[in-house]
């Protein structure tokens, strides 16, 4: 992340932080309500009502998501590629990032479960959006 980015926006947000903190614990609710651990979320709409980022395309092969997790406070951990750093950094509501590169979606894919399995969610149940536009079939 780019913090003098961060530390430049002189502008209003959609929503205030705790509007997004509230709506990211009724899907963590949802989530434990079900007895599922975490979900990585994917789909464009999502990712901006739960943290207000908003990239102009998505590319089919791009994973960006985000991880929340049913016991957790916290923002999520959201998966973008470097080339997003400008939208991630301008971004209030994304503050814990795990990076990847150009990579291809195996490696990508690859990184994102060793990311989930360093975090202790080996053998847990985590959700993901299928049939969705990232990633797709």
């Amino acid at each position: 992340m780019q913090q003098y980015l961060r530390e430049q926006i002189d502008w209003p947000q959609p929503f205030p932080p705790e509007e997004y903190a509230e709506r990211r614990a009724q899907v963590r609710a949802a989530l434990a309500a079900e007895g599922i651990d975490a979900i990585y979320l994917t789909a464009p709409a999502d990712l901006t009502w739960l943290t207000g980022y908003d990239m102009i395309w998505y590319h089919l092969r791009n994973l960006a998501g985000l991880l929340l997790e049913a016991g957790a406070d916290d923002h999520g951990l959201f998966f973008d590629g470097r080339s997003h750093t400008t939208i991630i950094s301008t971004t209030p509501e994304l503050t814990d990032i795990a990076w990847f590169d150009r990579w291809g979606l195996d490696q990508v894919i690859r990184f994102i479960t060793d990311t989930l399995k360093g975090r202790g969610l080996a053998g847990k149940t985590v959700a993901t959006q299928r049939w969705n536009h990232s990633p797709h079939a």
